[in-house]
Protein backbone atom coordinates (compact mmCIF):
# COMPACT_ATOMS: atom_id res chain seq x y z
CA UNK A 1 0.00 0.00 0.00
CA UNK A 2 1.61 3.35 -1.18
CA UNK A 3 0.91 5.67 1.74
CA UNK A 4 3.64 8.42 0.96
CA UNK A 5 2.34 11.68 -0.71
CA UNK A 6 4.99 12.84 -3.91
CA UNK A 7 7.25 16.04 -3.46
CA UNK A 8 4.49 18.23 -5.91
CA UNK A 9 1.63 18.01 -3.15
CA UNK A 10 3.68 18.09 0.05
CA UNK A 11 5.39 21.51 -1.13
CA UNK A 12 2.29 23.27 -2.19
CA UNK A 13 0.73 22.32 1.21
CA UNK A 14 3.89 23.79 2.47
CA UNK A 15 3.30 26.86 0.45
CA UNK A 16 -0.40 27.49 1.22
CA UNK A 17 0.25 26.80 5.39
CA UNK A 18 3.31 29.14 5.38
CA UNK A 19 1.77 31.62 2.81
CA UNK A 20 -0.96 32.89 5.06
CA UNK A 21 1.87 33.37 7.58
CA UNK A 22 4.41 34.91 5.83
CA UNK A 23 0.99 37.29 4.40
CA UNK A 24 0.22 38.38 7.98
CA UNK A 25 3.76 39.40 8.21
CA UNK A 26 3.66 41.23 4.76
CA UNK A 27 0.33 43.06 5.84
CA UNK A 28 2.00 44.33 9.06
CA UNK A 29 5.17 45.39 7.15
CA UNK A 30 3.11 47.29 4.89
CA UNK A 31 1.99 49.27 8.34
CA UNK A 32 5.15 49.90 9.59
CA UNK A 33 6.00 46.69 11.77
CA UNK A 34 9.36 45.45 11.90
CA UNK A 35 8.18 41.62 11.09
CA UNK A 36 10.16 41.11 7.23
CA UNK A 37 14.25 41.13 7.83
CA UNK A 38 16.02 40.47 4.64
CA UNK A 39 20.23 40.94 4.41
CA UNK A 40 20.05 42.28 8.43
CA UNK A 41 17.78 44.80 7.98
CA UNK A 42 13.82 45.07 8.06
CA UNK A 43 11.65 46.01 5.11
CA UNK A 44 8.56 47.85 4.77
CA UNK A 45 6.06 48.80 2.21
CA UNK A 46 6.44 47.26 -1.47
CA UNK A 47 9.59 45.96 -0.91
CA UNK A 48 8.20 43.35 1.66
CA UNK A 49 6.56 41.42 -1.14
CA UNK A 50 9.46 39.69 -3.05
CA UNK A 51 10.85 39.27 0.23
CA UNK A 52 7.90 37.38 1.40
CA UNK A 53 7.80 35.66 -1.36
CA UNK A 54 11.41 34.38 -1.63
CA UNK A 55 10.83 33.59 2.25
CA UNK A 56 7.95 31.56 1.78
CA UNK A 57 9.76 29.61 -1.62
CA UNK A 58 13.25 28.86 0.56
CA UNK A 59 11.69 27.93 3.96
CA UNK A 60 8.68 25.29 2.26
CA UNK A 61 11.64 24.09 -0.29
CA UNK A 62 14.14 23.34 2.94
CA UNK A 63 11.38 21.92 5.31
CA UNK A 64 8.95 19.72 2.54
CA UNK A 65 12.85 18.51 1.57
CA UNK A 66 13.10 17.46 5.40
CA UNK A 67 9.72 15.91 4.87
CA UNK A 68 10.70 13.53 1.94
CA UNK A 69 13.79 12.66 4.19
CA UNK A 70 11.88 11.73 7.12
CA UNK A 71 9.33 9.88 4.87
CA UNK A 72 12.14 7.90 3.50
CA UNK A 73 13.65 6.94 7.24
CA UNK A 74 9.93 5.60 8.35
CA UNK A 75 9.47 3.45 5.23
CA UNK A 76 12.96 2.28 5.40
CA UNK A 77 12.02 1.56 9.07
CA UNK A 78 8.62 0.02 8.28
CA UNK A 79 9.98 -2.46 5.87
CA UNK A 80 12.91 -3.59 8.20
CA UNK A 81 10.55 -3.94 11.14
CA UNK A 82 7.97 -5.83 8.68
CA UNK A 83 11.17 -8.04 7.37
CA UNK A 84 12.18 -9.08 11.07
CA UNK A 85 8.73 -10.06 12.66
CA UNK A 86 8.47 -12.07 9.10
CA UNK A 87 11.42 -14.10 10.34
CA UNK A 88 10.35 -14.63 14.45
Amino acid sequence: MQDRIGFRRAFAAMVAGLGLLVAMMVIAAFGGADTVNWNGRYLHGFAALPAGLMIVLVASLVMTGLQMIGQWVLSLASRLMREGRADA
